[in-house]
């Protein structure tokens, strides 16, 4: 159980801060990726917990609100 909650609060928003940036850099080819990360989270939580655990689709909106908001701040910052 440990584990589980590392996950979900330091290395799932760790990897969607990174993709984010990793999508800011080249917006226009990558700018799906934070989406994909969110879906592929909700999906393999789903499957492997429990399937319409609303509790996972709240976090999958935060990885994306985060994914996207660093590839906002990377678009940002690559265009200066």
């Amino acid at each position: 159980m440990t584990i589980c909650v590392l996950l979900f609060f330091a290395v799932d928003p760790m990897a969607a801060i990174c993709v984010g940036v990793f999508a800011g850099r080249k917006l226009k080819a990558a700018w799906f990726q934070p989406l994909l990360l969110s879906a592929l989270f909700l999906l393999g939580t789903w499957i492997f917990f429990d399937m319409g655990e609303r509790a996972f689709l709240f976090y999958a909106v935060i990885y994306l609100l985060l994914g996207y908001s660093a590839a906002a701040i990377a678009a940002g910052l690559v265009k200066k």
